[in-house]
């Protein structure tokens, strides 16, 4: 599979709410670089990351830009999420992308809120 496939997969299934995908998407011992907020590693952690925020959810996104450069690619856009009860989050954001045997293995995530 391509790895351009592979990152569409995944930006996919975060903008279709697919967890299940998500986590099939992502190596054991992912890491989730949310700088300036948290890092989550490996897939468990994630899986409960997931959990806890399931009321977070996509509404609309863009993806302006997406780059790819051998093992590594680069998505950037807009994004409007809901967190299911009164606030709305409306961000620009920038994700990188490592890639490993077909697998995402490192995400590191940069968010501008815009609200």
């Amino acid at each position: 599979m391509s790895n351009r496939k592979i990152v569409m997969e995944i930006v996919t299934a975060f903008d279709e709410n697919d967890v299940e995908t998500i986590l099939n998407s992502v190596t054991d011992d992912i890491v989730w670089n949310m700088v300036g907020n948290e890092t989550v590693s490996g897939k468990e952690n994630l899986r409960k990351f997931f959990a806890d925020h399931a009321d977070m959810k996509m509404i609309s996104s863009t993806k302006d830009h997406i780059i790819i450069d051998g093992d590594s690619a680069c998505v950037d856009g807009y994004v409007h999420c809901s967190d299911g009860k009164d606030k709305n989050f409306h961000m620009n954001y920038c994700d990188i992308y490592d890639i490993e045997k077909e697998k995402i293995k490192k995400i590191t995530s940069y968010c501008v809120n815009i609200t």
